[in-house]
């Protein structure tokens, strides 16, 4: 069974544009781990993004937040974060 997570992540509204670039590289880097199966990330342009993230497993997810990538991504965003919510989900339909 996959395993998936919404996240959501606002950033002071100056600092969209140079969010959003670095977002696009991480993209790229998480959709290069093997137990990746899907990564999105949309935005509203006001400093908001949305994450959809699924991973092969609960073992492919946990590879995917302990990873180095995910550490700079973080350590990246916090200086200029409002706010940030991670949501375990589950497909309903």
């Amino acid at each position: 069974m996959s395993h998936a997570v919404f996240a959501y992540l606002k950033v002071l509204a100056d600092h969209q544009d140079s969010v959003a670039k670095r977002a696009r590289e991480y993209a790229e880097e998480v959709r290069r781990e093997a137990g990746n199966l899907r990564f999105e990330i949309t935005s509203n342009g006001a400093g908001e993004f949305f994450f959809w993230e699924e991973f092969r497993g609960e073992a492919a997810y946990e590879a995917h937040a302990a990873s180095q990538h995910v550490a700079t991504w973080r350590a990246f965003y916090e200086p200029f974060m409002i706010e940030r919510r991670l949501e375990n989900v589950v497909s309903i339909a």
